[in-house]
């Protein structure tokens, strides 16, 4: 023979050894010297270390053969000959091989502040999920080498998640999670530049904040949709009011492919569960792309704070229309069944507002709740349900596009014919990278808020700054060494829980200025003669300011850069005084 190669290829199978295939490729041997009276060639045989018996069961006529059953780390030789007719056999050709690793795990436990290990909780790194039993513990196999995201949710705690490398080995990487009780955020945080000094000012947990509505749970199983003029849509009912709409997320996957869609809204006073039929709309957003490039679960965020719109009581219906641009796919939480939601999820065919329970006569496998989730401003009196990261895509058979309540699509659907092609959508509108995990926003009743720690935000993490000890202290000043250099920071309401004593919530969002010193354009940090001149020079037209010159020069902040500003520098340099001398010794004219 003239010789062979061997290929790897991991098949860990969960809960046993890793095994490793082999490939044997085997090259024909040349037989133009042998008498060929001698017999024709039948193909090989295969040996594996000191074996005298071919690890095949017949002759292999392929060039070709998988071992199986191997053990990673320890070192095999196999062996190839050659087989002819009757009975010869030739020389094996031989190569040593050690079977490695191709992939790597992850396990561990989940646990809460005080060690219990959690049930229930849900980890994962993308399609790869585990829920924790009794023992809190998780694994996730099979994973590529290298840096993965391990999320983990569970009901009633905080979302947590790290960066975890995986590496091809036999031991699984450990990565524990200690997860916090859900505890109401400080939000609204603001910063305002000073003197070398960041002002900051924040809104109490549970004071008019900012939270997540949302009917759903942690799987979005199937789409539903229509090639028509319909709507699909969900009754929001906000935690408290008035509630001040400001975001919309809509999920779509499989075939979605709205190019042209609306967004409408419908405010119902009363709350009469009676469907947005006979309501006055509001558009809040249209001639949107919603489509799914690569039929996954795709989500489209959408900033509707521009319509002002509030509720001040009952609900608000929120419906997405799909104008006759394409196939909806609006993402379907079917299973379980949510009786208690059937009459928040509505749909309009041929005109005709209903729930869409009632639309598809309460097919189970069509029922759902929409993945539709909407933000509002206002005070949170109670929590939403948590959703978890959710990334299972079922995709719908080839049917046909018409203007009624089905749930197949043919894939060659001619949108263009309808007269729409693909525009971007609107900075308002931004299809996210990410699947976006809601998170609950509210806290137990028994918690008592006792204050507030304010956090420097650095590439090195964050760095706490001040702390608070009241619950209504929701200001705070910080002094830096330095003006023109960019500042972040966030918040963490302070807490005592009655299980678990005292605990941080998770932070605000970040909040950053830049320090500047009032009359400075050359940013020295003082004022000086240079600066009047300069601020002069702005007034008089002779040179433009920068936006960094323009805030320094505007001394009392009123967007404009006059002769003011030039009086109030040359107090700054001078004090008053100076002014009021020079009009005492000026010449009076009659």
């Amino acid at each position: 023979m003239t010789g062979s190669t061997v290929s790897t290829n991991d098949t860990y199978i969960p809960g046993n050894t890793h095994t490793m295939e082999f490939s044997v490729n085997i090259l024909s041997p040349d037989i133009s010297s042998r008498d060929t009276t001698d017999g024709d060639l039948l193909g090989y045989n295969v040996y594996v270390d000191d074996d005298t018996s071919p690890i095949n069961l017949s002759i292999i006529e392929q060039t070709s053969y998988i071992v199986t059953g191997l053990t990673n780390d320890q070192s095999y030789t196999f062996g190839v000959t050659a087989v002819y007719y009757p009975a010869y056999e030739s020389n094996p050709m031989e190569v040593t091989v050690t079977p490695t690793w191709l992939y790597g795990d992850v396990s561990g436990t989940v646990s809460d502040p005080n060690g219990n290990l959690l049930d229930s909780a849900i980890v994962r790194v993308g399609n790869n999920i585990d829920t924790t039993g009794a023992d809190g513990t998780y694994f996730l196999d099979n994973l590529e080498p290298g840096v993965h995201t391990v999320s983990v949710q569970r009901q009633d705690f905080e979302n947590d998640s790290e960066e975890v490398t995986v590496i091809a080995q036999a031991a699984a990487v450990v990565q524990d999670f200690i997860l916090t009780p859900d505890l109401a955020r400080a939000n609204g945080l603001e910063a305002t530049a000073g003197d070398h000094q960041i002002d900051l000012i924040w809104k109490k947990p549970g004071a008019g904040g900012s939270y997540e509505l949302y009917y759903y749970d942690d799987i979005l199983e199937s789409q539903l949709g229509c090639g028509g003029g319909c709507e699909f849509g969900v009754r929001f009912t906000p935690l408290g009011y008035p509630a001040t709409l400001t975001t919309i997320l809509l999920s779509v996957q499989g075939d979605a492919s709205v190019l042209s869609g609306n967004i409408l809204a419908f405010i119902d006073d009363a709350g009469s569960i009676a469907g947005p039929g006979g309501l006055t709309p509001v558009t809040l957003a249209a001639g949107l792309d919603l489509s799914s490039p690569d039929q996954s679960l795709t989500q489209y965020e959408i900033d509707v704070s521009a319509a002002g719109v509030v509720v001040n009581s009952g609900d608000i219906y929120i419906m997405i229309q799909e104008n006759s641009s394409g196939w909806m796919g609006i993402a379907n939480d079917v299973a379980p069944q949510s009786p208690e939601y059937y009459d928040r999820n509505w749909v309009m065919t041929g005109g005709l507002y209903q729930t869409v329970f009632d639309a598809v006569g309460g097919d189970p496998s069509l029922t759902g709740d929409f993945g539709l989730l909407a933000t509002f401003d206002g005070a949170s009196l109670a929590a939403a349900t948590l959703n978890n990261n959710n990334e299972v895509v079922e995709l719908i058979p080839e049917g046909s596009y018409e203007g009624i309540f089905m749930t197949e699509v043919a894939a060659d659907y001619d949108i263009e014919s309808k007269g729409y092609q693909r525009i971007p959508n609107p900075d308002n509108v931004v299809r996210l990278t990410n699947i976006h995990i809601p998170e609950p926003s509210a806290r137990s009743r028994t918690d008592s808020l006792i204050g507030y720690n304010i956090y420097q935000s650095l590439e090195a993490g964050d760095t706490l700054v001040a702390t608070n000890t009241g619950a209504d202290d929701t200001t705070a000043t910080i002094t830096v060494p330095d003006n023109y250099v960019e500042y972040c920071y966030n918040v963490r309401a302070r807490w005592n829980t009655d299980s678990y004593g005292l605990l941080e919530s998770k932070p605000t969002s970040d909040a950053c200025a830049i320090p500047y010193t009032l009359g400075d354009v050359d940013f020295n940090s003082s004022v000086d003669i240079s600066d009047l001149l300069t601020v002069v020079d702005f007034v008089l037209e002779v040179s433009t300011p920068s936006e960094e010159q323009f805030r320094g020069a505007d001394v009392n902040v009123d967007e404009e850069i006059t002769i003011n500003d030039v009086v109030m520098i040359v107090d700054i340099i001078y004090g008053t005084a100076a002014r009021t001398m020079a009009s005492a010794d000026a010449t009076v004219l009659a």
